[in-house]
């Protein structure tokens, strides 16, 4: 307040982060959206001139997108982009006058570490560097070009990994009640023999704004490789109000924190116990933040659930 210097250039009703300036200087362009942590960034690409005020309204350059900007960063060539496509992570670019997308690279395995899909640009502009990981690929850094979606591995920091148990996971797709479509992450487990159903836990993301992506090792959800050890199904489901299906999809359980979200995840139970995986009485849910809410939640809602871990759940809305 003290600054003479420092002037706002607009308002907003969402909440932003990580800014860029373009490369002139003369617009800042940022992620905005409904955001629940701080470094957890997810939304639609909104721009601003810097010669604006306060009554500026900044544009939303990506208000059809399907996908969750996650990282971006203003380059001559337009702006680069990281994100998450339902259960993809994406990198693109995107034209700032026109809107128009283009995709550099698509896989389902994570980069930045699982949260902000982030690359490192080399002074060339067109090389760029990447932390990757996913089901059965510890973290290494990789090293590609804007121009094609080759990449190439250069750091080997894990020792043989064949001589430890492969864990078996996948993306599936459910709907809920209202027809919305939902993705989740199912591990298998260890053990498993088709013909057989399994113990069920289910483990709820925190947040809610983010979304589980494959990693490999404990990462921060260490109670999913546990349990598939112990011969359970895992599923990580990623409703309504996670990264990876736009804008929309993110902000569908603002001021319905237990409505359409718990549907999303209750009905993924329904589904594999559905397709004769999962042993309906044997069931549990679990998760930290959010997840520990929801799980707080769920016990309020049904029986099925035969345990239930909530973490960092907040409990009482009062006094919170």
């Amino acid at each position: 307040d003290n600054d003479p210097s420092a002037r706002q250039l607009c308002q907003m009703t969402l909440q932003i982060g990580l800014p860029t300036f373009s490369p002139d200087s003369q617009q800042i362009a940022f992620i905005a959206s409904v955001l629940s942590d701080q470094g957890y960034v997810g939304g639609d690409i909104f721009s601003v001139s810097t010669a604006g005020h306060v009554d500026q309204q900044a544009r939303n350059l990506t208000p059809e997108l399907d996908h969750t900007v996650t990282w971006c960063a203003w380059q001559p060539q337009g702006i680069l982009y990281g994100a998450r496509k339902i259960d993809h992570t994406l990198l693109g670019w995107l034209d700032p006058q026109t809107g128009t997308v283009r995709q550099i690279m698509a896989s389902i395995e994570s980069i930045g570490g699982g949260g902000m899909q982030r690359v490192s640009l080399a002074a060339d502009g067109q090389t760029f560097a990447l932390h990757m990981t996913g089901f059965n690929l510890p973290g290494d850094l990789f090293v590609g070009s804007l121009d094609n979606d080759d990449l190439r591995q250069v750091t080997h920091l894990f020792p043989d990994i064949t001589q430890w148990p492969t864990p078996h996971a996948e993306s599936i797709e459910w709907q809920s009640p209202d027809g919305t479509q939902v993705q989740g992450f199912l591990y298998y487990p260890d053990g498993y023999t088709p013909d057989k159903q399994y113990p069920l836990f289910v483990n709820v993301h925190g947040g809610p704004s983010a979304s589980y992506t494959p990693l490999y090792g404990l990462g921060g959800w260490a109670w999913h490789h546990l349990l598939r050890a112990r011969n359970c199904f895992v599923l990580l489901p990623n409703p309504r109000g996670s990264w990876g299906r736009g804008r929309k999809f993110q902000e569908a359980n603002v001021g319905d924190l237990g409505g359409g979200d718990w549907q999303d995840i209750n009905a993924g139970v329904d589904h594999l116990i559905a397709r004769g995986l999962v042993d309906s009485d044997r069931v549990a849910i679990g998760g930290w933040s959010y997840g520990g809410y929801m799980t707080a939640w769920a016990v309020t809602q049904t029986t099925r659930f035969r345990c239930a871990v909530a973490g960092a759940a907040i409990t009482n809305n009062e006094s919170n």
